[in-house]
């Protein structure tokens, strides 16, 4: 921890002394004695300890907004002091990827803040997965993942990955930057809502205030993000003075622990961690963008190892057997049977349900499962994700309100996605009491928040959901009220973000 590092400890010691004392009558028969020489002490020189290096002090040494001032911040630092458990959640997935994003930071020569934000957005967990569908330490949107390039298929997602992902989120900043104009903390404003709603808060203080180019400080923006950047701003300071707010940070070195490492071909994840000895879930740890048992067939080939396994890493890899692809992805139709689809692929019905962690022989059409190759073993399971631990789908109740875009927020999927589960529902008419069957995967990762929103005068049910991403219904449900209320000024209500 912080508290701990390395102190400078000095060790004081006594030179011995000697005194002068008044000597006798000289007598001429008695020759004087030789001097005594004085016992000399040899003080060691003090004994410095090296401070230990941290990943903090990059942090410090490239922080630039530290002298902003605002009430904001001082209630954003105070309310991180109250709640030390938040801090003390960084571990261990700091340890892991935390190095690696302050040195791209530095090396892209970004204000340290920037590091901050995974800490904001996701205490730095790379399954932080929002209501909204936005995903891993940075949570990158769908939209914004896909304009810098970062995959997401059905056996990777690149929002979880600290490499693609911390890239995109960089690149988006860089971004934000040249688009306000050299303007870091409207960036930061930005990567919360989006370019378009800055823009429109800066027009509005411009013709309000008359202001030319009016900073974040000058914006009427929403509430969570007026509160985003003086967060970032109260973690900053915190990582300056962190005993002043009688927090801890975590010690974390300062170079990343993992080495990235090329496999050139699809590779089981079980057994590569069965050939390094790796424990089985560090593994997935350490390589979170992967959805599946395996590295994807047609890639990326790569895969993050403990940085001091990474010079044998090459041999092993090099000694395993190679069969490409050793893994398929099929999409079960409608009469197919788990025998069937191993007959076809020439493996085994025990294989199929290894590999997709099936408790029975039950399929549905539009289950996608993952086939093993004939001489591929079936999958290690996945001590992560939810497929490897329970069925693919689950049920639910359609009630009043809810449209197939509510229900694919609820359960962090695409409304194309329940097209495809329920072919009932592909023209988007849903009915009161029709079961739908919905993704039991990224549901069970989802963090939801709950935060509660005090009604401001002026405030309807439609711009609160509309503010907060949600529905009117889903307020009405989490808050036990009429979807047609009139909110009273100072009420509050529970929101789930």
């Amino acid at each position: 921890m912080y508290g701990t590092r390395a102190t400078i400890a000095l060790l004081w010691l006594a030179a011995a002394g000697c005194s002068v004392l008044p000597g006798a009558p000289q007598r001429v028969e008695s020759p004087a004695p030789p001097p005594i020489e004085p016992t000399v002490s040899v003080v060691p020189d003090a004994v410095v300890e090296a401070p230990v290096p941290n990943v903090w002090d990059s942090i410090r040494d490239g922080l630039r907004f530290t002298a902003e001032s605002d009430p904001r911040i001082d209630s954003a630092a105070n309310w991180f002091a109250q709640h030390p458990q938040l801090i003390a959640a960084l571990e261990p997935d700091a340890e892991r990827y935390y190095a690696y994003v302050v040195s791209e930071v530095a090396r892209r020569g970004m204000p340290m803040e920037i590091a901050l934000l995974p800490i904001i957005e996701s205490t730095l967990n790379p399954f932080a997965l929002s209501k909204s569908g936005a995903s891993g330490i940075w949570q990158l949107m769908p939209d914004t993942a896909q304009r810098y390039g970062v995959a997401m298929d059905w056996w990777y997602d690149g929002r979880r990955d600290p490499i693609d992902s911390t890239r995109a989120a960089l690149d988006h900043l860089q971004y934000l930057r040249e688009y306000f104009g050299g303007d870091w903390l409207l960036a930061m404003a930005a990567y919360n809502c989006g370019e378009g709603c800055i823009a429109r808060a800066q027009s509005k203080a411009e013709r309000r205030d008359r202001t030319y180019a009016p900073s974040f400080w000058d914006l009427d923006l929403g509430p969570e993000t007026s509160d985003y950047v003086p967060r970032i701003l109260a973690l900053a300071r915190i990582v300056t003075r962190p005993a002043d707010y009688g927090l801890d940070l975590p010690a974390i070195a300062p170079t990343p622990p993992f080495a990235l490492t090329d496999v050139e071909r699809q590779v089981d994840l079980g057994e590569i961690a069965r050939l390094t000895a790796l424990d089985h879930e560090e593994l997935f740890r350490l390589n979170p963008g992967l959805n599946r048992k395996a590295t994807p067939p047609d890639g990326p080939h790569r895969l993050l190892v403990p940085a001091e396994l990474a010079p044998d890493f090459a041999s092993l890899i090099a000694s395993h057997a190679q069969t490409a692809p050793r893994w398929s992805r099929y999409v079960v139709k409608s009469g197919d049977t788990i025998a069937d689809i191993a007959r076809r692929n020439q493996t085994t019905i025990a294989a199929i349900r290894s590999s997709n962690a099936l408790r029975a022989n039950t399929i549905h059409a539009g289950d996608a499962l993952v086939v093993p190759a004939r001489d591929a073993r079936a999958l290690a399971g996945n001590p992560l994700l939810a497929t490897q631990t329970g069925p693919a789908t689950t049920s639910y109740r359609i009630a009043a309100g809810d449209s197939l875009a509510s229900v694919g927020r609820r359960f962090d999927t695409s409304t194309a996605t329940l097209k495809r589960l329920n072919p009932l529902a592909q023209d988007g008419r849903l009915r009161v009491g029709d079961t739908l069957r919905v993704p039991a995967t990224a549901a069970r990762n989802a963090r939801a928040r709950t935060i509660t929103y005090r009604v401001k005068p002026g405030d309807s049910l439609w711009q609160i959901a509309s503010r907060f991403n949600v529905t009117v219904q889903e307020i009405a449900r989490w808050n036990g009220i009429d979807a047609t209320s009139t909110l009273l000024p100072g009420a509050q209500l529970n929101l789930e973000i």
